[in-house]
């Protein structure tokens, strides 16, 4: 075979089962995705906004050990529940409390000396102090 032939068919070949590899990467991400969810689900903030008083400053505790993740976690919570206004320390009467393990709650519990009011979804439960 000539190479004037050959070398169309290899790059042809190539091209196509790289097409192929790229599109089934694009399918595993799919369906192996995970949902990048941000701040408190809407049905929470309805219910929350019936406990917490107008005007309250709220808590806000986390067990994450990556301080850009928290603050995303923290903005996400503060959008959602804006024009509450959530301060990053654990001096208020109402603290949002961020748990992705569920054996760090116990352990803030005890620690803060608070108890679980009502739980909002997404890894995050509205606290309060005994």
């Amino acid at each position: 075979m000539r190479a004037s032939v050959l070398v169309p068919i290899v790059m042809i070949a190539f091209a196509a089962v790289s097409s192929v590899t790229l599109l089934w990467d694009e399918i595993f991400r799919y369906v192996h995705r995970t949902p990048h969810i941000l701040g408190i689900p809407a049905i929470a903030v309805v219910s929350l906004r019936s406990i917490v008083p107008k005007g309250e400053t709220l808590g806000f505790i986390s067990d994450g050990g990556d301080p850009g993740v928290v603050a995303r976690r923290l903005y996400g919570a503060t959008y959602s529940l804006a024009p509450l206004v959530i301060d990053h320390n654990t001096s208020r009467r109402f603290i949002i409390g961020d748990f992705r393990s569920k054996a760090s709650i116990a352990i803030a519990l005890s620690q803060y000396r608070l108890y679980v009011v009502e739980d909002l979804g997404n890894g995050l439960l509205l606290l309060a102090a005994q």
